[in-house]
């Protein structure tokens, strides 16, 4: 029998077989640091959810996602 040692990635998942991959991994992502601004839909046409959104990122810039 054969004992397996994995890593998973905290961000996406993803299984590693280093822990220095792993790490190497989890440093990659940039990630949001705050949201600059939120537009949304009037409550009648439905907005309970943002249709977009702009946000400053850890590597200082600034991303817009929208959604549908």
């Amino acid at each position: 029998m054969k004992t397996i040692k994995q890593y998973q990635c905290g961000i996406c998942n993803t299984l590693w077989r280093s822990e220095t991959e792993c790490k190497n991994c989890e440093e990659a992502h940039i990630k949001i640091v705050s949201i600059i601004q939120q537009d949304f839909n009037s409550y009648k046409s439905g907005g309970e959810y943002p249709k977009r959104i702009e946000c400053k990122m850890s590597d200082g810039s600034k991303r817009i996602f929208n959604f549908k």
